[in-house]
């Protein structure tokens, strides 16, 4: 097995660079700071889409160095909602989902138009509220999107308090 990098994102306002290395060494390699609190991470190409729960933001970075993890934030926008939880990108390109959990407020997901660049347009953003409850009215209060993914030509969001 070749070394392996890889990118974690806390919550805090670090995205930690380690190595996995042949020998099954962990090793630290860079901490790259955001402005925001970022968790849930996607790569695509070049870019890296982190979604910041505290903030309800979503933080794209550039990745400078695959090797050593190096990245620099280039936008930060709006997710559209409250405490965005998870990120996918559609098999053409052109679309990013964001499930907004919801906190306790409102749940909701969001499809964002990419540009040319791979960044998301606010403008053109189409919300998809979800309302409801689950039967455990303790925990199910109302919805809680906390999962989207594209397979083939559908996406599928996960909702936690409507299940």
């Amino acid at each position: 097995m070749s070394n392996q990098t890889f990118l974690i994102g806390t919550g805090g306002k670090t995205i930690y660079a380690c190595c996995l290395t042949h020998d099954e060494q962990l090793l630290p390699l860079h901490e790259n700071k955001s402005e925001q609190g970022p968790s849930w991470l996607l790569a695509r190409d070049d870019l890296l889409y982190a979604a910041n729960e505290h903030d309800d933001k979503i933080e794209i970075f550039t990745i400078d160095d695959r090797i050593q993890g190096r990245l620099t934030s280039k936008s930060i926008i709006s997710s559209q909602g409250s405490t965005p939880c998870s990120l996918d990108i559609d098999s053409t390109g052109k679309w990013l989902a964001v499930a907004n959990y919801g906190g306790s407020g409102s749940s909701n997901f969001v499809l964002l138009p990419l540009n040319k660049s791979n960044i998301p347009k606010e403008n053109n953003a189409q919300i998809v509220s979800i309302d409801g409850h689950g039967p455990n009215h303790d925990r199910q209060s109302h919805s809680h999107c906390h999962q989207v993914k594209f397979y083939q030509n559908n996406l599928y969001f996960i909702d936690l308090g409507t299940d």
